[in-house]
């Protein structure tokens, strides 16, 4: 009995590990949920609240630009 509920409580913590891992935001996603017609908002929002990994090298902000992604996300 202590083996299942061990084996339960190991299982839920890789579980909720992995799809907290799953959700960080690059270049590439901001850029579709602008595409997607996202409020800045909602944008800035989820910047602020889930782990991020942009390229904010000169042709990644040029990509992004080029893509009408407002660059106040950015600054924010």
């Amino acid at each position: 009995m202590k083996k299942n509920i061990y084996f339960a409580i190991v299982l839920l913590f890789i579980t909720i590990s992995s799809s907290y891992a799953q959700d960080v935001l690059t270049n590439k996603s901001i850029i579709a949920l602008s595409k997607a017609g996202l409020p800045s908002s909602i944008i800035v929002n989820k910047m602020k609240t889930t782990a991020c990994s942009f390229d904010l090298s000169t042709n990644a902000l040029i990509d992004l630009k080029n893509n009408n992604v407002q660059m106040m996300y950015l600054m924010q």
